[in-house]
This record gives C-alpha cells, structure tokens and sequence, in this order.
C-alpha cells in the first residue's frame, strides 16, 4: 500500500500541483526520477534487513520516514526556490517506501507457512 500513496503523491498529485505553481516539466520530471532512483538500488535493501534490524522494527521506522517526508512537503513552499529541498524529500519518500515494501515481503517470510506462501505473494502483489 505505502508504494501506491508514496508513487502516486510524487508523479500524479505532486507532479500536477507543482506545474500549477511554476515549475517546468523537466523540473517535476526531475523529483518523479528521484523518487523512483531508489526503485533501482532496491535489490540491496533485502539484504540489509536481514542481517540487522527485525523485519517489524524496518517497516515501522521506514513508514515512520514516509509520513515524515510527506508531511515535509506538506510544510513546504511549493515555489520553485524550493526545488533542493523537495528532491531530497521526493528521494527519501522513494527510498522509505522501497524499504517498507522490502521489510513486509522479509515479514511475509518469516510468518507464513511455506505451503501458503504462493497465495500470500499473490495478494501482496495484486
């Protein structure tokens, strides 16, 4: 769920305020990009989170992160002049909710039985 509202918030809502207020295509272009740049690197997170915290306490601080962000720029000028701050938040947005996503499918492991985890990530998915 947290990829759906974070994706959707930066492309389509994000993207269509800020065109509203001044900012040029390749500028919201630059923010959507940032916020998918995590998406890339998301085969490294996997790993992380196995070998430190629980898959619990990730998802809880990474969706603790999301909101935070969200809020960021919810308090934040939407002018132009405000284009460094709403990368950074765009890209932490990306990142936290690759990082959710990864610490609940390391959660679905690690609490479903293996005769049931095909049905189990087939919800996940759709």
């Amino acid at each position: 769920m947290q990829a759906g509202i974070s994706g959707g918030f930066v492309s389509v809502t994000l993207g269509y305020v800020l065109t509203h207020r001044g900012f040029s295509v390749p500028q919201v272009a630059g923010l959507v990009g940032l916020n998918l740049l995590p998406s890339a690197w998301k085969f490294l997170v996997g790993p992380i989170i196995d070998v430190s915290l629980t898959p619990r306490s990730w998802y809880l601080g990474m969706v603790g992160l999301l909101t935070l962000a969200m809020l960021g720029v919810a308090i934040t000028p939407l002018v132009p002049g405000s284009m460094p701050i709403l990368s950074l938040l765009a890209f932490l947005i990306g990142a936290a909710s690759n990082a959710a996503g990864s610490a609940k499918t390391a959660a679905l492991i690690h609490t479903v039985p293996p005769k049931g985890r095909g049905a189990v990530a087939g919800w996940s998915q759709a």
